[in-house]
């Protein structure tokens, strides 16, 4: 019979083992797009797909140096993602630094960057002419609580109409640190934009964030639920990408594919670092017998959050840290033989 102590250590080593095993297969699914030269750093597009060609992550990434020596002058950049990338729709990447802010200045008048993730092409992108977009946007499109940043809605040149999120934090009297835009062109989404703050960086941000979803999509095709920013310390460099992607037919609302996912799949939770608590999802493709269950990093259980069969559609369970010390854990969703290990940070 086997020890507790003994029994803990295989816990350990199979979250450990099934955690790196992960982490080495995505590694193996990432694929580099264009880059260029900002600050004494560079800047860069990539996109990682799992092993059916399927996008989990579509992102840009800034050495810590590109902060070193940043042009005293507004730049933008269009840089091209690796052509796997189509199958999400996105295409490139409009990356704009703005040191002095951009209107409205009582917003968005901070230094920051603007990260555009574009679903149509360059040359459609330049195309877009400056004034008013006399063309409405249908209801299901537009994310619950956005509105267009003008009235009557303003196409910017060579980018298109911005919606802000009217709920967000800097709407709300907070000091802008980051956002979500979405961006539409005579009634068609055209882009996804994270948007970030210089001094938001330098905080060396570790952040999954919602992307608010719409009713539906125009096109079909897979969309972000989630973004994340993240500063590596080992690599020093900042990540920026869009993940947790939902496929959307054209004729499907998100709602529907969100009740009816094809496939299993386990999102990071979110807010990630958390205190004290976090949202956990999950797909379940199939009727079956799921386990979701939270280990520290000694392998000990902390928490069973679901364990109990399910039919098919995605859910959501939150997970409360209250009572526990602030550190690394991880959490394991086990379908069938499908078993997927995300890692969760608590800080108090």
């Amino acid at each position: 019979m086997l020890s507790k102590l003994q029994i803990r250590s295989c816990n350990y080593l199979f979250i450990l083992t099934l955690f790196l095993l992960s982490n080495s297969i995505q590694a193996q699914g990432i694929f580099q797009g264009d880059s260029l030269s900002l600050g004494d750093g560079t800047v860069y597009t990539w996109v990682q797909i799992d092993g059916q060609g399927v996008p989990e992550a579509i992102g840009v990434t800034l050495t810590e140096t590109v902060f070193s020596n940043l042009p005293s002058g507004a730049g933008q950049f269009s840089l091209d993602l690796p052509d796997v990338a189509s199958d999400s729709l996105f295409i490139h990447i409009l990356f704009d630094w703005n040191p002095q802010g951009h209107p409205p200045n009582n917003i968005y008048g901070l230094p920051h960057f603007d990260f555009h993730f574009f679903i149509i092409t360059e040359e459609e992108r330049t195309a877009i002419p400056q004034g008013v977009d006399t063309f409405t946007v249908a209801a299901e499109y537009i994310p619950q609580d956005y509105r267009s940043i003008d009235d009557p809605p303003f196409s910017v040149s060579g980018m298109g109409v911005h919606w802000i999120d009217s709920l967000s934090s800097e709407w709300q009297g907070e000091t802008f640190t980051e956002t979500v835009i979405y961006g539409f062109y005579q009634g068609d989404m055209v882009f996804v934009e994270p948007m970030i703050t210089v001094d938001y960086f330098q905080t060396n941000p570790n952040v999954t964030l919602k992307v608010k979803q719409p009713q539906s999509y125009q096109k079909e095709g897979y969309y972000p639920t989630n973004y994340s920013i993240e500063y590596d310390a080992a690599e020093q460099e900042y990540n920026i990408f869009i993940k947790d992607f939902v496929f959307s037919g054209a004729a499907t609302t998100i709602e529907e594919e969100l009740n009816n996912p094809k496939e299993f799949y386990l999102t990071q939770n979110f807010p990630n670092p958390f205190n004290p608590t976090t949202i956990v999802q999950y797909a379940v493709s199939s009727r079956q017998f799921v386990t979701l269950k939270v280990y520290d990093v000694l392998g000990n259980e902390i928490a069973t959050l679901v364990n109990e069969e399910k039919p098919v559609g995605s859910y959501e369970v939150e997970f409360n840290g209250k009572g526990l010390t602030s550190g690394i854990y991880f959490y394991i969703l086990q379908v069938g033989s499908f078993v997927e290990t995300k890692k969760m940070v608590l800080i108090k």
